[in-house]
């Protein structure tokens, strides 16, 4: 148990990994979607896991889980084309993770997204059952596919540019 005060200064105790203990993500000091979306090992701490549990979206691609992988903001990738598509037939359901989604989608890259398909279609797949939206994963398989594809050779002619900074170039 830790000691905390609260907005009358008067003592307050918490158990200490109330919310650590029940995330699914977290391994030891690892976060494992962290983990996943930087592609490298990602430490946390009680506080961080703490903090995603305090978001919309606990346990899942939110703002604290994103911050932790070192996602940067995009305005292009695999992820903001998906969702450019998807919104010619579909309107975005209000319960849906879909921004924190596109940038995890758009830091993978195309190769990323490749090698993450089941995620990308499990997240597809649960959105389109919980809002009643029709869904076929040949489909929807197909259009990632050639989403991430069409980004491949659009890398191979025009790669990316870096300025002194190491930064992309706009």
């Amino acid at each position: 148990m830790d000691e905390f005060t609260n907005q009358d200064n008067q003592p307050v105790i918490i158990q200490k990994d109330l919310f650590t203990n029940h995330c699914h993500e977290r391994f030891g000091n690892i976060c494992n979607l962290a983990s996943t979306i930087a592609n490298q090992s990602r430490t946390i701490s009680p506080e961080i896991c703490r903090a995603c549990f305090r978001t919309k979206f606990p346990a899942d691609a939110n703002e604290v889980v994103l911050a932790v992988a070192g996602v940067k903001e995009s305005e292009s990738g695999p992820g903001t084309t998906l969702k450019k598509l998807i919104s010619w037939f579909v309107e975005k359901p209000a319960d849906c993770n879909c921004a924190n989604r596109v940038k995890v989608m758009d830091a993978w890259g195309a190769e990323g997204c490749l090698k993450n398909m089941p995620t990308i279609l499990g997240w597809l797949r649960d959105s389109a059952h919980r809002n009643g939206i029709r869904y076929s994963e040949f489909v929807i398989a197909t259009v990632v596919k050639t989403i991430c594809r069409s980004h491949q050779v659009v890398n191979w002619f025009y790669p990316p540019q870096e300025n002194e900074d190491g930064q992309p170039s706009p």
